[in-house]
């Protein structure tokens, strides 16, 4: 019934093993509670209860000495069900949903603008939506380095702000921080090439634009699950991949349709239809190696958590593909042959 916080955890016999020093005089059923995070940022809380059956003395057969023998029973981990954490998931979520939103409509004007047709960036409010989705990648990391201060340290969403050197002190915070520098570079660019109506699609945004891939793969799963030298060039891929498919739709249909003629609107089609193909095999297949990366085997896609959701994703993507193959079919059907 009192809460006692523990001294500072050392390691046992090795890195994987964290050991503490449990207060004195412990009677009764215990509950320990604890909460690390891991090398991609992500919280992990459990309770360990157990029972102190008794405290006795046992002789010795040095009258002077005796030792004291605690016996604990019916230890078993119990999970949390909710983290109180000061930031509620469903706002971790959303800031997450956001930041990859703004990913896929960016990397999709990117794509447009290098494949698809070269000037999108001057139709009616595309520059607008780059500028905003720059803002965006800069934002969502800022967001999520100082809830990650907060789960790390216990300092607060805003008293965060007064660690922000902390990030150096990690691999995921550092990570964070380089995918603000990188928006924050990337909004600067696109501020100035709207003011001179010059190239966007430059070695230096496509350069920054990989960096910023590269930071968010690897303080992901990408980097702290299996075989994290595969993973992280596989997890930026993938991410690029869906921003050809899901951002460059996005961009055609909005901003590259309403502008151009309708031979122009034909040629675009094709185009992105061809570059679409390849960016779906590519997810696929590198989804299929984060998966495996991920879980090894079937079995744990159906009784863990993240494997059902990851079950869920991939029915949705089988939907998603099977109505655009249907769409495309449709829609090559009623194009002109010349």
């Amino acid at each position: 019934g009192v809460r006692t916080q523990l001294p500072t955890p050392r390691y046992g016999v090795s890195n994987k093993q964290v050991v503490f020093t449990l207060p004195s005089g412990l009677t009764g059923k215990v509950t320990g509670r604890w909460r690390l995070v891991g090398l991609d940022g992500h919280v992990v809380s459990a309770r360990v209860s157990f029972s102190v059956v008794s405290s006795t003395t046992i002789p010795q057969t040095d009258a002077n000495a005796s030792a004291t023998t605690t016996t604990v029973v019916d230890a078993q981990a119990i999970p949390d069900e909710f983290v109180d954490d000061s930031v509620p998931e469903p706002v971790r979520f959303g800031v997450r949903l956001f930041g990859y939103v703004a990913m896929l409509l960016f990397g999709g004007l990117l794509f447009s603008e290098i494949f698809l047709a070269k000037g999108v960036l001057r139709a009616p409010r595309a520059m607008e939506t780059l500028i905003l989705s720059t803002v965006v990648l800069i934002g969502a990391p800022l967001f999520q380095a100082l809830v990650f201060l907060d789960d790390s340290q216990d300092v607060g969403v805003v008293g965060a702000f007064g660690h922000l050197f902390s990030l150096f002190n990690s691999e995921a915070g550092f990570m964070m921080f380089l995918r603000m520098v990188a928006g924050i570079v990337l909004l600067v660019t696109a501020v100035k090439i709207r003011r001179s109506q010059s190239n966007f699609a430059t070695p230096l945004v496509i350069g920054v634009s990989a960096v910023y891939l590269f930071a968010l793969s690897y303080a992901g799963h990408s980097r702290s699950m299996a075989w994290p030298l595969l993973g992280v060039p596989t997890g930026m891929i993938h991410t690029a991949s869906v921003a050809v498919w899901l951002g460059g739709l996005a961009v055609f249909v909005l901003f590259v349709l309403p502008v151009v003629s309708a031979q122009e609107g034909f040629n675009a089609f094709r185009r992105f239809g061809d570059a679409a193909q390849y960016a779906v095999i590519v997810m696929v297949v590198s989804g299929v190696i984060q998966s495996l990366r991920l879980h090894g085997t079937f079995v744990t896609l159906i009784t863990e958590g993240h494997g059902r959701w990851l079950l869920f994703k991939i029915v949705l993507v089988a939907c998603m593909l099977k109505i655009g193959d249907i769409n495309r079919q449709r829609v090559i059907k009623r194009l002109p042959q010349s």
